[in-house]
């Protein structure tokens, strides 16, 4: 897949995301989110950004690994801070966003994962993506919105 692909539609963007029935077979949706996230260059990619309005999304982790958040439910946020953060689907857009600095998550395999700084920070913008949540919600009337 190629990272051209990425939707960049806000319309399409905006749709909120469903919960996985992990019976279905998700396994090239996944393959393909891998792909086209480490073709990008990026640290995470949602499934509603190449047209798949579903709860998954992958995420690189500081280590390289790759995380595949499916179904997550935020169980704990911990303090705030604001980041600068990008997204594929605006390409060279930077908006200042709140996020917790920790987040503990049930994932959609029942297990709990908790996640600081940069990661805590990618997981809340992929389920920012779940939700129709974008970084241009976050842009000031001084930035042109």
């Amino acid at each position: 897949m190629n990272p051209n692909l990425i939707v960049k539609d806000i319309q399409k963007l905006r749709e909120k995301s469903s919960n996985i029935d992990i019976k279905e077979n998700l396994d090239i949706i996944v393959f393909n989110l891998k792909l086209i996230l480490e073709q990008s260059n990026g640290l995470g990619l949602a499934a509603i950004q190449i047209g798949i309005p579903l709860k998954i999304a992958v995420i690189k982790l500081e280590n390289g690994e790759k995380f595949v958040m499916y179904n997550a439910k935020v169980l704990e946020k911990e303090d705030l801070a604001y980041r600068e953060e990008g997204c594929l689907s605006f390409p060279n857009k930077f908006v200042m966003i709140p996020r917790a600095k920790t987040i503990l998550i049930e994932n959609g395999d029942g297990k709990k994962y908790s996640f600081e700084n940069l990661e805590a920070q990618v997981v809340q913008h992929e389920l920012s993506h779940w939700n129709g949540e974008l970084i241009i919600d976050y842009e000031t009337q001084e930035s042109g919105i």
